[in-house]
């Protein structure tokens, strides 16, 4: 009876360092995503009320340039160590612990130059780069802490953490700016970084730590260049409905007549908390029920589906707040959607060694896409407007889908990507 006892708090000691380390990985990834979203679309509205167009809008996505540089980022962490701090933390909690107090820093005296666009250019790149840093030594963390069995599980809750904190970067902070100002509702947002360096000491280290090793920029390029070539063209494709609907909605929702602050935050953010956890959790069991390759194929219709809505509305023309809550709703399912089935793609490209510096490569892909297609959606919304533009992007995400039943195939046993004869 006693061994018994012993074995069952054994397994609860167990599921509560779990719930710990996953509780820790929510909270961070929250500030990542509140970050994410004050320099995209809470910036995007920002800018949008001091009378800047949409191609400014679009201009100024290379703030989150940091975030195309992750590859570099991550080499440059990898090689140098902080003393004092990596022997105490390890160097991947070690640099968050001094990346979350610059951004701290940065946040809090941003709203001083919000008049001025050069400084708030400026100074949102440098939050752009302290915060492309903590994604990668976050993500890094979380390949290196989690093993293959929890892969799914962590990939889910990391999307749950950075969608909530989308929400409350984009929701909380319009509500704040909506009874208060821009100034105030920047300077609240910045209080959660405070807590961030707490919360990277409570992680556990790793149970295996594989040494990063600074590599060559040609070898990791060169050696396996068709790989990273087909990589990039699957995720310009396959993202481009997603960054198309997500980066410009503000913008196209002010100019569809929701023009008050509080209607985007009541009746489009708030029910799209909901959505985003739906999705998340809807992929996280496709992906155990019917592998990934799948999931990613759902996920294409699903994002052209939501598409062919949005590409409706504005021809037709019908701006109920209903139509437009339940086009959000289905929108931000389909997002959740897709970010965890693409976190895990690159979860699984990611694992072993140089996880760091892997995962940080082909984030920098994806982030390197979305900028300049985000960049080419605001242009073409002034230039043609924006049911060419919606369609545009439709045209640009289908060869995605023919990649995933062409090149792209998933061994569940051994767990890789495999492109054509090369594994990922």
């Amino acid at each position: 009876m006693q061994i018994l006892i012993l074995y069952a708090n054994i397994i609860r000691m167990i599921n509560l360092k779990l719930l710990k380390n996953l509780t820790g990985l929510v909270y961070l990834n929250i500030t990542s995503g509140i970050l994410f979203m004050l320099l995209l679309q809470t910036l995007s509205l920002l800018l949008l009320e001091l009378g800047y167009s949409k191609t400014i809008m679009g201009m100024f996505t290379w703030v989150t340039l940091g975030y195309s540089l992750k590859f570099f980022l991550g080499m440059m962490v990898a090689k140098i160590k902080l003393p004092f701090l990596t022997k105490i933390f390890g160097y991947q909690r070690a640099w968050l612990i001094l990346v979350q107090l610059g951004l701290f820093g940065l946040l809090f005296n941003l709203p001083s130059y919000l008049h001025d666009l050069n400084y708030i250019f400026y100074i949102c790149f440098l939050i752009g780069v302290f915060g492309a840093l903590q994604d990668v030594l976050l993500e890094s963390f979380r390949v290196d802490k989690f093993l293959l069995d929890k892969t799914n599980m962590s990939s889910t809750y990391s999307v749950i953490g950075y969608r909530l904190g989308m929400f409350i970067g984009s929701c909380v902070s319009i509500i704040i700016a909506n009874y208060y100002s821009w100034e105030f509702a920047y300077k609240v947002l910045s209080l959660p970084f405070i807590i961030s360096p707490i919360a990277t000491i409570l992680l556990d280290k790793p149970a295996h730590i594989y040494k990063q090793k600074f590599i060559n920029i040609k070898d990791a390029l060169l050696k396996k260049k068709k790989l990273f070539f087909h990589m990039a063209l699957f995720l310009i494709s396959f993202k481009s409905i997603d960054i198309c609907l997500n980066s410009m909605n503000i913008a196209m929702l002010v100019d569809l007549g929701f023009s008050d602050k509080q209607d985007i935050a009541f009746y489009v953010k708030i029910p799209s908390l909901i959505a985003i956890l739906i999705g998340a959790y809807l992929a996280n069991k496709s992906i155990e029920k019917i592998e990934l390759i799948k999931t990613l194929r759902i996920s294409f219709y699903s994002q052209f589906i939501v598409l062919i809505l949005f590409v409706n509305l504005v021809i037709f023309g019908v701006y109920t707040k209903i139509i437009m809550v339940m086009l959000m709703l289905a929108l931000y399912i389909m997002s959740g959607f897709m970010q965890v089935s693409l976190l895990y793609l690159f979860t699984i490209f990611s694992k072993g060694k140089n996880s760091l510096i892997v995962f940080a490569l082909i984030s920098s892909i994806s982030s390197l896409s979305r900028n300049i297609l985000t960049n080419t959606f605001g242009f073409l919304s002034d230039l043609v407007g924006w049911h060419s533009m919606l369609l545009f992007a439709g045209l640009l995400a289908i060869p995605s889908l023919y990649m995933l039943y062409s090149f792209i195939s998933y061994d569940y046993n051994k767990s890789l990507i495999k492109i054509k004869n090369e594994n990922l």
